[in-house]
């Protein structure tokens, strides 16, 4: 029992390190992970808690499960004011899709577009595109206009809506990918709309320099807007705080895990559909991954002044 209590402190010392290294504001990438796995790693720590106290370590369950919840209250109490509005109202709704493809998923081109095609969305982004790139031609059946790439293609816009002032370019001069950019009209009300995908994380200082060019764009948007795409980072992290106060962008309160998608529900959100203002009424997870690694999303937003 002695030596299980002794297991259990080390993993839990461990663990808040961990979750406390996730407030750092260094551009490291060990710190971006661990800053995106804080809610994670925060439920791991009161886990391990709960296992102390099952061993008899009461002082030292209590100071894991404090620390645990701690972590826990101030993640949400960060993002609460950043949440989207939500709940039934009138106005005109929109559809829309983000699906991070995967580079590789070859073969899947086909079966994507059949799901896309008979789906009621207006207007989709896909991420990691190519194996889509053989499929366009017959979407344009359902979404007769498009925005694409060359052959690699890092990021496609497929909409039902007229794309206006469409265009294509890259967030930093450090980006390994190109972000989309359009606006459609919807009824009476216009639309901006945007879609990329971030850097990993292990290319730190790219990342963050992501996010605070995508706040200064998001800021500059006109209301109402869609920012939607992989971000290759949890909303726990203080950089994607930043991104959203500063951006003016609104997340769902409770965003489906998409990565990886074994894990569901249980996942870590890193794809992401924002919001400016406009009510999210919806957002939910892919059913089927189609052979990626990301879970898609949709959702279903309602826009004012209509």
């Amino acid at each position: 029992m002695a030596e299980g209590r002794g297991l259990l402190t080390m993993l839990a010392i461990l663990l808040i390190a961990l979750v406390a290294t996730g407030y750092s504001r260094e551009v490291d990438p060990l710190i971006l992970i661990f800053a995106s796995l804080r809610l994670h790693l925060a439920v791991a720590l009161l886990l391990v808690g709960l296992l102390l106290l099952v061993t008899g370590a009461w002082a030292r369950s209590a100071l894991a499960a404090a620390l645990a919840l701690a972590a826990l209250g101030h993640a949400f109490w960060a993002l609460s004011p950043l949440v989207a509005e939500s709940g039934a109202t009138t106005g005109a709704a929109l559809k829309v899709i983000s699906f991070n493809v995967r580079w590789d998923n070859r073969g899947s081109g086909p079966e994507i577009a059949d799901f896309l095609a008979a789906s009621d969305a207006q207007i989709v982004v896909l991420l990691e595109a190519t194996p889509v790139l053989s499929q366009l031609g017959r979407l344009k059946a359902e979404f007769p206009y498009q925005q694409t790439c060359a052959s690699r293609c890092g990021v496609v816009l497929l909409s039902k809506l007229p794309l206006q002032n469409a265009t294509m370019q890259k967030l930093t001069t450090n980006s390994p990918h190109s972000y989309v950019s359009a606006k459609v009209e919807v009824g009476a009300v216009g639309l901006s709309v945007v879609g990329l995908q971030f850097a990993r994380p292990y290319d730190a200082r790219t990342q963050v320099s992501e996010f605070q060019a995508l706040a200064r764009i998001a800021a500059d948007l006109p209301e109402p807007a869609i920012v939607m795409g992989d971000f290759n980072s949890g909303p726990w992290s203080p950089w994607f705080v930043d991104m959203l106060d500063t951006g003016g962008l609104r997340r769902a309160a409770l965003e489906p895990g998409t990565w990886p998608v074994d894990l569901g529900d249980w996942g870590e959100p890193i794809d992401h559909i924002l919001v400016k203002g406009a009510r999210l009424e919806e957002l939910s997870g892919f059913d089927n991954s189609f052979g990626s690694n990301h879970r898609g999303l949709m959702a279903r937003l309602v826009l004012p002044g209509s």
